[in-house]
């Protein structure tokens, strides 16, 4: 599995491919290391048709994050989607209906797969 760098440049792109997430799946957050966080998802693909594939986003040198505990991710209402914004620190990430989850990180990875 190789993780392709998102670069901030490619980020309204990535969104509005994935119509940002809106109705996604929410599969899991999964802590890595100390300053890693992977988000898995099931998503509608607009360059595909809209099939659904998966999508891990990985978050590298985390410098900031509040998740959700690993009983309530299957609860959280994804109909709002995410939202992703980059300035010069990186990246902040969160879940558009769900205060209680955000990560900031300096790098974001990310990894399609068959649905």
């Amino acid at each position: 599995m190789s993780m392709r760098p998102l670069l901030k440049k490619e980020l309204d792109g990535f969104l509005k491919r994935f119509s940002s997430f809106e109705d996604a799946e929410l599969l899991s957050v999964e802590i890595l290391s100390s300053r890693c966080i992977k988000i898995s998802f099931n998503a509608q693909d607009g360059a595909r048709d809209f099939d659904w594939v998966g999508i891990e986003l990985e978050f590298d040198s985390v410098f900031d994050a509040q998740l959700p505990p690993q009983n309530e991710i299957h609860l959280i209402d994804m109909q709002g989607g995410i939202s992703i914004k980059a300035d010069e620190n990186g990246f902040l990430f969160h879940i558009v209906n769900y205060s209680s989850c955000s990560i900031k990180s300096s790098s974001l990875k990310f990894f399609q797969k068959s649905f």
